[in-house]
C-alpha cells in the first residue's frame, strides 16, 4: 500500500471517530453496563469535589446528568468515619474526567 493511501485510510478513519464522538449521545442508551456507572460517578467526583469518596451529592449530581439512579455501583468501606470510596482503580476515572469536564454525556 503507498504511504499517501495509507496516511488517507488514517485520516478518514479518524474523522469517521471524530465526528462519532461529537455526535454520539449515551442518554439516548438503556442503563449502564457493568462498572460504568462507577467509573462516571468517580470522574465526576474527581472534577466537582476534587476526590474519589462517594456522597450523596454525587449520587444527585448522576442522578441529575443522567436522569436515572446508577446500577452497580460499587464502592468499598473507609476506615472508621471516613466516606465509601469508590472500588476501582483511579487511573480510569483520571483518564475520564478531562472527557466528562467537557462533554459530560457523551
Amino acid at each position: 500500500m503507498r504511504p499517501q493511501l495509507a496516511w488517507g485510510l488514517l485520516l478518514t478513519l479518524l474523522a469517521a471517530l471524530l465526528a462519532g464522538a461529537l455526535t454520539f449521545d449515551r442518554r439516548t442508551w438503556g442503563a449502564f453496563v457493568g462498572d460504568e456507572a462507577t467509573y462516571l460517578m468517580a470522574a465526576q467526583s474527581l472534577i466537582w469535589d476534587g476526590d474519589l469518596t462517594y456522597s450523596t451529592r454525587d449520587y444527585d449530581r448522576f442522578v441529575a446528568t443522567w436522569g436515572s439512579p446508577p446500577e452497580g455501583l460499587i464502592l468499598q468501606r473507609g476506615s472508621a468515619g471516613s466516606p465509601p470510596t469508590y472500588a476501582k482503580e483511579a487511573i480510569y476515572p483520571l483518564a475520564l474526567a478531562p472527557i466528562t469536564r467537557l462533554a459530560p454525556t457523551r
